[in-house]
């Protein structure tokens, strides 16, 4: 059996690659049926929420940091014991203003240690996008409502209903809010289309190139947007509605398609015309 490109011997060995891999990466797996070595691609999900997460840092490193027990007033020393003197508490260093250049660097925010330099990040990525990526074509996508034709009937999507409840056309785990949702961040942006933050790089195929991806939230939709770390070029897209479930992934090559791809199987692709 292999994971990742390495050879699995135990499960202690499995857990132990496993844990290397972060929440959401596709990574191959290699395995023996019948006397045939098989070779599939699975998708990881997360072991904890971010809530969850959150609240193990806080016990670990907050105010809820579990304590050494303290002797209970008049406990007497056990046999052969010695008597310790008291210890006086430690000196606290005096609280000083934080230097304005300082406080400037510094953005507290859940889940990272500081938020300001992930934001550098994410803007740098935003820019680059934003300056490759031409008008998407249009599949008569609006501000508030979209909606497109299909050979399985029309699908509509809306922002005043649930986004997992509009994952038409099947097959596709969402092709039309996909393209609603991602046309409404590039024109909105990260500060205002909702929580967005940079997750950093990561390679399409593990030991391929790597790529920026910009992860941003708006409701229960989750949109990965992948890009290119020189140009900005715009590479893949991935809408999560469900941790459960496979993304809507849309590809985008250099003839101008997007090939729409659900479930580890090609769904179908679009041409993008200009009018």
């Amino acid at each position: 059996m292999k994971f990742g490109g390495r050879r699995i011997t135990s499960a202690n060995g499995f857990k132990s690659v496993l844990g290397t891999f972060p929440k959401g990466w596709s990574v191959p797996l290699t395995y023996r049926r019948d006397g045939r070595e098989q070779e599939i691609t699975v998708r990881l999900a997360g072991l904890l929420t971010p809530e969850e997460l959150n609240e193990k840092a806080t016990k670990a490193f907050g105010e809820d940091k579990p304590k050494l027990p303290i002797p209970k007033p008049g406990e007497k020393p056990k046999p052969g014991d010695k008597e310790k003197p008291e210890a006086k508490p430690p000196e606290q260093p005096q609280k000083t203003e934080t230097p304005k250049e300082i406080a400037a660097l510094i953005d507290p925010r859940p889940g990272f240690a500081n938020y300001h330099f992930n934001r550098e990040q994410r803007d740098r990525v935003w820019n680059l996008l934003k300056k490759a990526t031409p008008e998407l074509a249009e599949l008569q996508l609006g501000d508030q409502t979209s909606s497109g034709k299909f050979p399985s009937g029309n699908v509509t999507f809306s922002l005043d209903e649930d986004v997992d409840q509009q994952l038409g056309p099947p097959g596709t785990g969402g092709l039309v809010a996909a393209l609603h949702l991602l046309r409404l961040f590039l024109a909105e942006g990260p500060e205002k289309y909702g929580d967005v933050y940079y997750y950093g790089t990561r390679p399409i195929k593990l030991g391929a190139e790597q790529y920026d991806v910009l992860i941003a939230t708006r409701n229960v939709a989750e949109l990965h947007v992948w890009s290119e770390p020189s140009s900005g070029k715009l590479v893949r897209v991935e809408l999560f509605v469900d941790d459960e479930a496979d993304p809507c992934e849309l590809h985008f090559s250099d003839d101008k398609q997007i090939e729409v791809h659900h479930g580890g199987k090609v769904w179908g692709a679009l041409e993008a015309v200009q009018k």
